[in-house]
């Protein structure tokens, strides 16, 4: 699920429903990634597709290749919480001084998006300092003393920050000022698992903090490769392996003492898990000729990856 992020829309030739486009300025600068996101409606699955700017991928690929090189990880900081946008006349109603209306407005203008928008705290993330000193419905309008006129601007105050933040934020229409440490991102993992077609991993940050998931309950399904055994035998992404043959798995290490001893064409039962908690049972038969077991460890304090048959 996406969070925090300005996205790019297109107004003219109607609706992309495909990803993978480059979205160009008429001068051919690269304006961003058109990309699908998976949303829910009525308890069913659906995809809505925006842009995301190329200044955030610029970023990722930045960091990535710093940490590649670095033999100490970096740390990303973020202040904790889902952060919304809503109406000015529902701010009003909500108590927000008329000049943090004027400065909306003129931020709209500045940014070429209308109508203006403030941002409130649609949910706070367990576990974190604003969770205990942020309240869902608070209103965001500065962060030490920067104005939140973006999802981005909130997320760069956070990231240079040094640890703590001092908030303004709207609550019960009387403006606080809040002071908080921000939320250190860990990384999701040092270490991948091909397997049958599919790649599994520790449970990411996102899903742990948004459905309540602890590390520990299982590998996590992230994708599967098209024609392999995980598409053929339903093993879908955002599932968890709890079980092989009875055994549990609750980390990648427990799941490879599972499977390394299976040889090609034999069958085993995995017991998955969906996000929602729904268990299922399915059979999978290895493929090692076409879809062998292998890992991918980052090496320590080395910087680089390893990649080794199971």
């Amino acid at each position: 699920q996406d969070q925090n992020v300005d996205f790019l829309y297109v107004q003219r030739g109607g609706a992309w429903n495909q990803d993978g486009v480059i979205l160009q300025s008429e001068t051919y600068d690269v304006l961003g990634y058109w990309a699908s996101f998976s949303v829910q409606h009525n308890n069913r699955n659906g995809q809505m597709y925006y842009g995301i700017p190329s200044s955030i991928i610029q970023e990722a690929l930045t960091f990535a290749e710093s940490e590649l090189k670095s033999k100490t990880p970096s740390t990303l900081r973020t202040l904790g919480v889902e952060l919304e946008k809503i109406s000015l006349s529902r701010a009003i109603d909500l108590g927000l001084g008329t000049n943090y209306i004027q400065q909306a407005i003129e931020s709209a203008k500045k940014h070429r998006v209308w109508p203006p928008s403030i941002f409130s705290v649609r949910r706070r993330w367990g576990g974190t300092q604003a969770s205990l000193h942020l309240k869902d419905g608070d209103l965001l309008v500065e962060i030490e003393n920067q104005p939140i006129d973006t999802f981005r601007s909130a997320e760069q105050v956070a990231r240079e920050s040094k640890g703590e933040v001092t908030a303004r934020v709207v609550r019960d229409g009387k403006l606080r000022e809040i002071t908080f440490k921000t939320h250190d991102l860990p990384s999701s993992g040092t270490e991948l698992i091909f397997f049958g077609g599919a790649v599994l991993q520790t449970p990411p940050f996102a899903v742990s903090h948004q459905h309540g998931i602890q590390q520990n309950q299982g590998v996590y399904v992230s994708t599967y490769s098209h024609g392999s055994p995980a598409e053929r035998y339903d093993l879908y992404p955002t599932h968890r392996i709890i079980e092989v043959d009875g055994v549990k798995t609750g980390n990648l290490s427990s799941f490879i003492d599972a499977v390394k001893d299976r040889k090609h064409g034999t069958s085993m039962r995995l017991k998955t898990v969906t996000l929602k908690g729904h268990e299922r049972m399915i059979t999978l038969k290895m493929d090692t000729l076409y879809w062998p077991t292998e890992r991918v460890r980052k090496k320590n304090n080395e910087g680089g990856w390893t990649r080794e048959k199971i």
